[in-house]
């Protein structure tokens, strides 16, 4: 995950921060031997912060997204077999 973060000074008492978190996936397989039909392919998901905090950084109002493109991707697949 990356995260990028840029504070700006308010007044004497309090500073504004925005930023951004970026988490990264490579193409995966979830299972032994790599079956095709298991393989997810590799993703970006972006997220969104920002808030204010006092200048001497014991307290923090932080507004955050995670996923903030609303994009469905898998993180695990499971390839089921008959119980019987």
């Amino acid at each position: 995950m990356n995260d990028i973060r840029y504070k700006f000074a308010l007044n004497d008492a309090f500073d504004l921060f925005a930023g951004s978190a970026f988490t990264y996936n490579s193409r995966m397989n979830s299972s032994i031997g790599s079956p095709a039909v298991l393989t997810i392919d590799g993703f970006t998901l972006p997220g969104l912060q920002a808030g204010v905090e006092t200048s001497d950084g014991k307290y923090r109002f932080t507004l955050w997204g995670k996923n903030v493109t609303n994009n469905y991707r898998w993180s695990s697949t499971f390839l089921g077999g008959s119980t019987r």
